[in-house]
C-alpha cells in the first residue's frame, strides 16, 4: 500500500513532450531586442533616482526625520513633496504603514509604461 508520501520515482507516469505537431515548427516573430534595450535604459534611470533618495535619506536625519513625522500624521502631500525636493526626476508613489514607507517609482519607454522599482523602507 502507498500513501501521498510514499511514491517512488517509478510511479510517477512518464509524459514525452513533443514541441512539433504534425513535423511543423511553431513560427515565432523574428527576434528584436531594441524595446528590451529601452526598457534596460529606462530601468537604468530609475535605479539612478532610487540610489539618489536612498542616499539623501541615510544622510540626512532631517529628512528622515520629517518623512516619519509627516507620515505619523497621514500627510501624504508633505511625504511626496518632501521626496520630490530629493531631486528625483522618475514618477513615484508612496505608501505607509505604522511599519514602513513603500516607494514605487515608474517609468515609459516606447509610450508605454516598461518599469517600476519598487523599495520598501522599514523605520
Amino acid at each position: 500500500m502507498y500513501g501521498p508520501y510514499n511514491h517512488t520515482p517509478t510511479q510517477v507516469p512518464h509524459f514525452i513532450y513533443t514541441p512539433f505537431l504534425n513535423n511543423e515548427r511553431e513560427q515565432f516573430p523574428e527576434v528584436d531586442p531594441s524595446k528590451f534595450k529601452e526598457s534596460a535604459e529606462a530601468f537604468s534611470h530609475l535605479m539612478s533616482d532610487g540610489s539618489h533618495i536612498l542616499d539623501e535619506l541615510s544622510e540626512s536625519d532631517e529628512l528622515a526625520f520629517e518623512v516619519m513625522e509627516a507620515a505619523q500624521v497621514n500627510d501624504i502631500k508633505r511625504v511626496e513633496n518632501l521626496l520630490k525636493q530629493t531631486g528625483v526626476e522618475s514618477d513615484f508613489e508612496v505608501e505607509y504603514t505604522p511599519s514602513g514607507l513603500t516607494l514605487r517609482m515608474k517609468t515609459r519607454a516606447n509610450d508605454a509604461e516598461c518599469c517600476v522599482l519598487t523599495m520598501l523602507l522599514r523605520w
